[in-house]
């Protein structure tokens, strides 16, 4: 029979481990565990065994016991997911915008004062100024502006995706390392009209005979009429 508290559990382990390894007064802790049925050194090993098996047990047991209610767990954890973590994270992503702007308060304003020149260069400082201002918002349109280099961006989110053509995303994913698209499969696409006319100006202009456009199937496409459109007007997609 094993004692019931956890110190005297201790206690009779501590007295097997001395009965089994004592050199000198083994004997005597030997004696003292006969009241425990423990008789050889078998019967005390096991006897030991089974103490600290117990000592464990009631120690996870009563870990276990002061642990908070589950339901008193589980509506903190919505509390903290649904109120406590937005707030943080708004905290948080406020704090780390006004230290960027702080630390590059220099380069925003070279950067504005180039802007103001008559002959500006208005990308001198857009790599530094990346590091400052790492989050842009654009349109798909306007995207063709931000200066032609390969993957400066680490993301590009496109909102919307089912009202964009494929030459208004290309300028956008070449400018980003990774994409996520965001639409809805089944909403009607842009509807881009173009009359007969223009669209044969603006195959002229883009150096494509008629032929080849009927051939690729270009022609009345919103890809088509859109793609044409760029190629005129940037000369390049990018």
């Amino acid at each position: 029979m094993l004692p019931n508290g956890n110190a005297a559990l201790a206690q009779l382990f501590h007295l097997t481990d001395r009965a089994l390894n004592g050199r000198w007064l083994g004997w005597w802790y030997r004696r003292r565990l006969r009241r425990h049925g423990a008789y050889d050194r078998d019967a005390i090993r096991a006897l030991g065994e089974r103490a600290v098996i117990e000592l464990r047990w009631r120690e996870c047991r009563q870990r276990l016991d002061a642990l908070p209610d589950l339901h008193v767990s589980w509506q903190r954890l919505t509390e903290l997911i649904g109120t406590e973590r937005p707030t943080r994270s708004i905290e948080l992503l406020r704090a780390q915008i006004a230290r960027r702007v702080a630390s590059g308060a220099r380069l925003l304003q070279d950067q504005a004062d180039e802007m103001s020149k008559a002959q500006s260069d208005s990308w001198a400082y857009f790599p530094e100024l990346l590091s400052v201002l790492p989050g842009w918002a654009v349109t798909a349109l306007s995207v063709r502006r931000l200066r032609r280099s390969h993957a400066m961006y680490d993301l590009v989110v496109i909102d919307e995706a089912a009202q964009c053509t494929v030459p208004e995303i290309l300028p956008m994913l070449y400018r980003a390392k990774r994409a996520l698209i965001i639409g809805d499969p089944r909403q009607l696409p842009p509807v881009i009209d173009l009359p007969k006319t223009d669209d044969l100006a603006q195959q002229a202009k883009a150096g494509l005979s008629t032929g080849w456009v009927n051939t690729r199937r270009l022609t009345y496409t919103p890809l088509g009429v859109r793609l044409l459109r760029c190629r005129s007007r940037y000369g390049l997609l990018a």
